[in-house]
């Protein structure tokens, strides 16, 4: 995956540590985002069926069509932010994630929340490869680089604990809607922090890697859609079978192991 398991890139940077770290502030925003937005539904989902009344097969896909569109397209995004730039891919994908939370907030009908769940799936696989490329582009020294990477897992799982938490404190008090609102306000947040904290770095010659880790292949941008139509298959098959687990529980969670093994990968 290029843009997250990359060669050096074009361009370093060596900042201050006050300076790396607060870029590293900025990014852990859309990583905690993305991270509850993929649990938040757990206590939305009986909510949403009062107010848009949808059959059982719409309300599996209004859990998954986030994670399962998030994770499809992880490897292809990545490329792609290889080519045009990481930070602006990040803002890319900051801006729509924020717009279409905004649309899912107020869906009238089950398939339109659908819709914007898929849309924000699209959009928040730009988020994820990107932060991962930039800390490897600011964090130079080995030490700080493994300390950002240590963060940015911590976060991710932090934000997978804390969905739950924050849609039931939401719900407490707001309209359903409010469990996707919340990510306007932090990616607000995050675009007015990157231009300052965040460079744009660029990989200077992409293409072919021949590594792997146990789940993924490094590929080029004519192959990226082998390894993205896996990890989505993948992904797909608990849908089948969501009538078996509870309201909320996303397979996005289900392997912790790979997280683990990609964690690793980029920092070595």
């Amino acid at each position: 995956m290029s843009a997250l398991l990359t060669s050096p890139v074009a361009t370093r940077v060596t900042g201050s540590r006050a300076r790396r770290f607060l870029a590293l502030a900025v990014l852990m925003l859309p990583v905690l985002l993305i991270s509850v937005d993929n649990t938040i539904l757990s206590f939305a989902l009986p909510s949403i069926s009062r107010a848009l009344n949808p059959d059982a097969t719409t309300q599996l896909w209004i859990v998954d069509a986030y994670p399962l569109v998030l994770a499809g397209l992880l490897v292809v995004m990545g490329s792609i932010g290889d080519r045009i730039g990481r930070r602006r891919i990040l803002v890319i994908g900051a801006t729509g994630f924020a717009l279409f939370s905004v649309a899912a907030a107020f869906a009238t009908d089950a398939w339109m929340l659908v819709a914007a769940r898929i849309a924000m799936g699209v959009f928040g696989a730009m988020l994820m490869p990107a932060t991962l490329s930039i800390i490897r582009n600011v964090f130079v020294d080995a030490g700080e680089r493994r300390m950002a990477l240590a963060v940015w897992s911590t976060m991710f799982a932090a934000g997978n604990a804390l969905g739950p938490l924050v849609g039931g404190a939401l719900l407490a008090h707001f309209h359903w809607g409010s469990v996707f609102l919340v990510a306007v306000p932090i990616l607000v947040l995050m675009l007015v922090g990157v231009p300052f904290c965040v460079p744009e770095s660029r990989d200077p010659l992409p293409g072919p890697r021949k590594q792997t880790t146990r789940h993924y292949v490094l590929c080029d941008r004519d192959r990226a859609i082998l390894p993205a139509a896996q990890r989505a298959m993948l992904d797909r098959a608990p849908v089948d079978h969501l009538h078996h687990r509870p309201w909320g529980h996303s397979p996005f969670q289900s392997d912790p192991q790979a997280l683990a093994d990609l964690i690793d990968a980029i920092a070595r």
